[in-house]
């Protein structure tokens, strides 16, 4: 088995995690991580107790670590100062024209392009490639621990920082204080030409595509994926294994957790076509008024 996978990416020689029957069906590997369950393929099954799958993935990644299948993204950081105030691990490569401000902090096998600004206060962590272009802002933090978090024999809950990495596409812009966090499994993947803005947090294993545009104080909760040039207002919330279709276009405070077709417009809690929620709210008012008639 070469890698640990999600069962939707998963090859043939992969082991891949399945969370439903729906997955083990689809899935194109041939060996499988899942809680117990019925396969008609006669495929390998590695079972674990209802409700421990996430820590068994969780102890089948450290597996894959131990054994130098998968990078150790949660070992010490051996950091050596390479410029005024920048502190990095091993393996770093950067491009030509870079601005690296101080109090920069990057972690190891990190990949910067060429001509990217890196403000003060910025954290680059393990395994995450910036293309060429990037402007990330102050006090971000790219590539942080995936929150890959379960529970083990009823102690307080673990987190696994994951076995991904985190890919920055050309000219992406990332907003001061923002959250990117690193695979937990798979990558994170940002598009050519994002625009991510302050205070935004992208969970792990998130693929957004290329011109799309989330707003201050969105939140996009792990495994989503956002098409290209969608827009995520301020203050939406999309949560996990979601997918938003390319140019659609999710209004402000939303909470969003079905998929969202591609143009489509949605607003609300829980997100519902625009014109739809509007002649909700609009009805509510009317009833209100109403009851202090």
């Amino acid at each position: 088995m070469r890698h640990l996978a999600y069962a939707n990416v998963a090859t043939g020689d992969d082991l891949a995690v399945v969370r439903s029957d729906r997955e083990l069906r689809e899935t194109q590997a041939r060996a499988i991580l899942t809680e117990p369950r019925l396969d008609p393929a006669g495929r390998i099954m590695l079972c674990c107790m209802g409700g421990m799958l996430a820590a068994s993935v969780a102890n089948v990644a450290r597996c894959f670590i131990a054994h130098g299948a998968a990078p150790d993204y949660d070992a010490p950081i051996a950091y050596r100062e390479i410029a005024g105030g920048v502190f990095a691990g091993r393996r770093l490569t950067i491009g030509s024209g870079v601005q690296l401000a101080p109090h920069v902090t990057i972690g190891d096998d990190v990949t910067i392009g060429d001509d990217c600004i890196i403000e003060p206060n910025v954290t680059i962590g393990s395994g995450t490639v910036l293309g060429a272009g990037c402007v990330v802002r102050t006090g971000a933090r790219i590539g942080a621990a995936a929150f890959f978090h379960y529970d083990t024999d009823g102690r307080a809950p673990l987190v696994f920082g994951g076995i991904g990495r985190t890919l920055v596409g050309r000219n992406v812009y990332i907003g001061a204080n923002t959250i990117i966090q690193r695979g937990a499994l798979g990558d994170t993947a940002l598009g050519d030409g994002c625009c991510i803005g302050n205070l935004v947090l992208v969970a792990h294993d998130v693929r957004i595509g290329a011109g799309a545009h989330l707003v201050c104080q969105s939140g996009i909760a792990s495994e989503t994926d956002i098409g290209e040039s969608a827009w995520i207002m301020a203050q939406a919330g999309v949560r996990d294994r979601v997918h938003i279709g390319a140019r659609a276009t999710v209004c402000a405070k939303s909470g969003v957790i079905k998929d969202v077709p591609a143009g489509a417009v949605v607003s609300g809690i829980y997100a519902r076509p625009h014109q739809v929620d509007l002649r909700r709210q609009a009805a509510i008012l009317r009833q209100l008024r109403k009851a202090d008639e």
